[in-house]
């Protein structure tokens, strides 16, 4: 039997997060790839949370229906969750009431070793790496790495506890069936999740100030940009609120730094007038929404793409902006590079869409191409007084040049009254008309900053399956899945969502068009009916979980 798939499942609170996160990096040191997706409750004790990890030696980004082996640290998480596991699967939990399931005690193990039941979770990564045959050795370097800021005790308790799993779990007759896992190469690989990912490009983008209020799944941005902010050199402050949080991050950017805001739906609904004064004022900003089921509270730590609308259409008056929505870890690192630098380039907020299922999954990167990373200034040089400067000054592109406030003996206005060329309030007619035509002067020229997505297969297919942002793993999954049963399926994903560009190859696809999104109307099929593509069928999920993988090949299946 090969163990491809793990579900571990427990209570909150239990230190799920920490097991799987141990045995992903432990498969990572394997030469593994990795996906892994937590699926949790928002309470802090109890319920019913897992963390779903899948690794192969092939990159992986989708999560199959059932799984290989759960382990379970709680009895009613093992009833809830045992539907999920493949008839040949293996089971270990603290119950005797499955036939292909091992019984043990993590509590019992810790208890027995150290006397505490705290390190539980040690003893459920011992079982694993025992019933994997995975290397005792990088077992220990994973350990020491984890825990020697708690000291040399505590490092060696959580090692001498997982080692006695090990050992225990091998002499289990159940696992002698059960392939051994190879260690294929020393080759390091990094792994993210959505938001270190999101954080990471952020600081190589050059941002230098971050305001946010904590919101599920956001929050994590805002928590790795704080931590590592010495090193980094950015300021990162948590606001009373999210109104505080981008007028903060606006003034920054008037200052002349590269600011970020971080929030979800209901965050960003307060942060909607700040929008609109990101755009009349002409100050750029990236603003990061992670999407999640609502309305109002809805399923806080669930999964959906459901503000897609929301984000077109934020703020009053007419204005342009950029919307991106990255795929995957690796994706979003670039993407909040790029957003910075068409944000700062055009004098527009630049919105990321991202969601629970990007933020919080783990993710598997080969290596990021960091060399190859340029920012440019888009600031006037700072000097002496320049004649005649004008902060809104109407050119043939739209775009106004910039001076940073202090740099030069020029006054920098801004104003969220309508203005003229020099920033001075005006209700003149004539210069509104002149100045919302200027605003406006951008978006052509915005429009080519993005590229066209390439359809992936073979372009005689008989569909092709169209999404947008984290569905593109599922959906090359799927696309995998009907080759194999002789059918053609084509695919394509898109990441920078407004302006749209649609190519005459996607147009001129003479297979069914079916498009996958994860919430209720069919968002994204709206935007691409109204830039003049015709839809056939659209396939969506809005339960607050992404697709699996046989779940989508079966719906896709049901259309042809």
């Amino acid at each position: 039997m090969k163990i491809e798939s793990i579900l571990i499942c427990g209570q909150a609170g239990q230190g799920i997060q920490t097991i799987g996160y141990l045995l992903s990096k432990i498969l990572i040191k394997h030469g593994y790839y990795i996906f892994a997706w937590q699926d949790f409750q928002s309470r802090i004790r109890g319920g019913e949370s897992s963390f779903r990890l899948v690794f192969k030696d092939v990159p992986v980004y989708s999560l199959p229906s059932k799984f290989d082996l759960i382990l379970s640290l709680d009895e009613n998480n093992t009833k809830f969750y045992s539907p999920l596991l493949k008839d040949s699967g293996l089971i270990i939990s603290d119950s005797e009431n499955f036939e292909n399931g091992i019984k043990i005690s993590f509590e019992e193990i810790a208890q027995k070793i150290s006397g505490e039941r705290i390190y539980s979770n040690s003893a459920a990564v011992g079982v694993v790496c025992g019933i994997l045959g995975l290397d005792i050795t990088i077992l220990e370097e994973i350990f020491k790495l984890q825990f020697m800021s708690k000291g040399e005790t505590v490092v060696k308790n959580n090692i001498e506890i997982a080692k006695y799993s090990i050992e225990l779990i091998s002499q289990n007759n159940k696992i002698i069936k059960i392939d051994r896992i190879k260690k294929l190469s020393d080759t390091t690989k990094i792994l993210f999740t959505g938001n270190e990912a999101i954080s990471l490009g952020a600081i190589f983008a050059g941002c230098k100030f971050v305001s946010a209020y904590p919101m599920t799944p956001s929050t994590g941005i805002i928590t790795y940009l704080s931590e590592t902010s010495q090193k980094t050199g950015i300021l990162a402050e948590q606001s009373e609120d999210e109104i505080s949080a981008i007028n903060m991050a606006l003034g920054a950017s008037y200052a002349g730094v590269k600011s970020l805001t971080a929030t979800s739906g209901g965050g960003f609904c307060l942060m909607v007038e700040g929008l609109s004064l990101s755009a009349m004022t002409e100050v750029p900003i990236v603003i990061i929404l992670g999407q999640r089921p609502g309305p109002a509270t809805g399923l806080p730590t669930r999964t959906e793409q459901g503000e897609l609308n929301f984000v077109l259409n934020a703020g009053h008056g007419e204005f342009p902006r950029f919307v991106f929505a990255p795929s995957d870890a690796e994706t979003a690192f670039y993407t909040i590079i790029k957003a910075f630098e068409l944000s700062q380039k055009y004098r527009v907020p630049a919105i990321i869409l991202t969601d629970q299922y990007l933020a919080d999954s783990y993710w598997t990167i080969d290596n990021l191409d960091i060399d190859k990373i340029e920012t440019k200034n888009y600031f006037l040089e700072k000097g002496k007084f320049i004649e005649n400067f004008q902060t809104y000054k109407i050119t043939e592109t739209g775009i106004s040049p910039r001076l940073k406030p202090g740099e030069t003996e020029n006054l920098v206005i801004v104003d969220s009254d309508e203005h003229d060329e020099r920033g001075n309030l005006t209700e003149d007619n004539n210069v509104r008309k002149l100045m919302v035509e200027k605003r406006w002067k951008k978006f052509d020229l915005m429009k080519q900053e993005f590229g066209i997505p390439k359809i992936c297969g073979e372009k005689d297919s008989e569909i092709i399956l169209i999404s947008w942002g984290t569905n593109k793993g599922i959906v090359s999954k799927v696309s995998l899945m009907f080759k194999e049963v002789g059918i053609k399926v084509a695919t394509i994903n898109y990441t920078e969502i407004f302006p749209l560009k649609i190519s005459e190859e996607l147009i001129s696809f003479k297979g069914k068009k079916i498009v996958i999104e994860n919430n209720f109307t069919g968002q994204f099929t709206t935007l691409l009916e109204k830039s003049g593509l015709k839809i056939d069928n659209k396939i969506l999920k809005y339960n607050g979980l992404p697709f699996s993988e046989e779940e989508l090949f079966l719906e896709v299946k049901k259309v042809l």
